[in-house]
């Protein structure tokens, strides 16, 4: 098959004007390429669109290895693969399904850094599928995902993947990742386990946190919770939910049945019951404050450390609150809580997860 020469020159291009900006580099992530020409990469848009518009599998290797690197410098920009869209595949074309797995399979089989950002990209991408698409090839391609040691973007993801479909694999790789030294990946597992859905799995986390040498965290907490926070942030969970109905400076609220009903699927009797037969756990989970001092509130949250969602008791209502907001407040205005409390918060939140997957078992 004859290799397309436009591919050629677009990538000899891109090649050249980074030789020219960036003539002392230490990798190709020292390269931004927010600064390419924007004519230069309307003409790549253009071109490589009428390419998805046409399909992809009737391409020479070199074809796909071309677009690849154009993707993979693209990873910024976005247009090409939209990989930081909920829906959207690609801005420029109509990328197919089986495009996209051809995509896919080659950047697997490149072990070059210059296709790394295109590689981080498909592992977004893939998780825009459901879970049992690909089922055949996700294991082998989330496998070298996680062995590529120096993108802890990829094994942040990889791993994340793994425990969304509930991968065989999964506890080997949160306990390979527990040891490593890396803080950013182990934050993230941390953050990862609440979509954990299998028991023994869950049962693991718990064990694993709370063996965690938490003085490693003292030095830099605020950097090591960022994606915790970042993460928390994007959750469709910043209600105020009580049995008493009313607004909180602009939130929508629920009754707790009505939260506990949609987001976990039970009802409040469970967190009754986490009260009288947990307590270690629901010590975490209490809190009393004046939902009407925002201030205040913001206050007494973190005072006694950072929580994904607490249960709050007296004699007239039961609620459970979530504020994201609030997270990035504190952020900004004050210090952050002690880390050992982050983990432990996290450490009740897994033990939650577990009462209730043995529940409905």
């Amino acid at each position: 098959m004859i290799v397309d020469k436009q591919l050629e020159i677009f990538v000899a291009s891109i090649k050249h004007w980074i030789n020219q900006n960036y003539p002392v580099r230490q990798s190709i992530a020292d390269v931004d390429m927010i600064y390419y020409p924007d004519d230069h990469w309307q003409e790549i848009y253009t071109y490589i669109g009428s390419i998805f518009d046409s399909g992809l599998q009737n391409r020479p290797l070199q074809d796909l290895k071309n677009v690849l690197y154009l993707i993979a410098r693209n990873y910024r920009v976005a247009r090409l693969l939209s990989w930081h869209e909920p829906s959207t595949i690609s801005k420029v074309g109509n990328l197919s399904k089986s495009d996209f797995l051809l995509l896919a399979q080659t950047v697997q089989n490149l072990n070059h850094e210059d296709f790394n950002d295109a590689y981080r990209q498909i592992i977004v991408l893939l998780q825009k599928y459901p879970s049992n698409e690909f089922l055949e090839f996700i294991p082998s391609f989330m496998d070298k995902a996680f062995q590529i040691s120096s993108n802890n973007y990829i094994k942040n993801k990889a791993l994340k993947h793994f425990i969304e479909i509930s991968h065989p694999n999964c506890p080997k790789m949160i306990q390979e990742s527990w040891k490593a030294a890396d803080e950013w990946l182990k934050d993230d597992i941390l953050t990862d386990m609440i979509f954990i859905r299998d028991p023994s799995i869950v049962e693991y986390c718990i064990e694993s946190a709370q063996s965690t040498n938490l003085k490693a965290y003292e030095t830099h907490k605020k950097a090591k919770l960022e994606n915790l926070r970042e993460h928390l942030s994007s959750l469709k969970m910043t209600q105020v939910i009580t049995t008493k109905k009313y607004e909180v400076k602009g939130f929508t609220t629920e009754t707790l049945e009505e939260f506990s009903k949609r987001y976990f699927g039970f009802g409040k009797e469970l967190f009754q019951k986490i009260e009288k037969e947990m307590p270690d756990v629901y010590q975490y989970m209490t809190l009393a404050y004046d939902p009407s001092d925002e201030l205040c509130y913001a206050s007494a949250f973190y005072d006694d450390g950072y929580r994904k969602f607490e249960i709050m008791l007296d004699n007239e209502v039961e609620q459970i609150v979530f504020k994201p907001e609030f997270a990035q407040w504190h952020a900004q205005y004050g210090d952050w809580s002690e880390s050992d409390n982050a983990i432990n918060s996290v450490i009740a939140l897994l033990k939650c997860q577990l009462h209730i997957l043995n529940k409905n078992e």
